[in-house]
């Protein structure tokens, strides 16, 4: 993912954390419909709001963090999801 998306050595341990967090939410063989996070949390996951890693997504800044009160989004590149 790193190397397809040309982000530096230092996001490794992200790129990991995201790979996992989507390994756990692919099918099983054998296993019809279900991922591993479907079968540990015992409901269905909400994939809606997968991105494809190293894309430029908007993060909402928080009322109290803003410097500028103008600015209600920031331009980020995606290599984590937040638990």
């Amino acid at each position: 993912m790193m190397h397809e998306k040309h982000m530096p050595n230092f996001n490794w341990a992200e790129a990991a954390s995201t790979a996992v967090y989507l390994m756990n939410r692919c099918t099983i063989n054998g296993v019809h419909e279900l991922t591993p996070y479907d079968i540990f949390v015992g409901r269905k996951s909400i994939l809606s709001h997968l991105k494809v890693f190293g894309s430029i997504v908007n993060i909402r800044i928080s009322n109290a963090n803003r410097e500028n009160p103008d600015v209600k989004l920031e331009k980020c590149i995606l290599i984590r999801y937040s638990s």
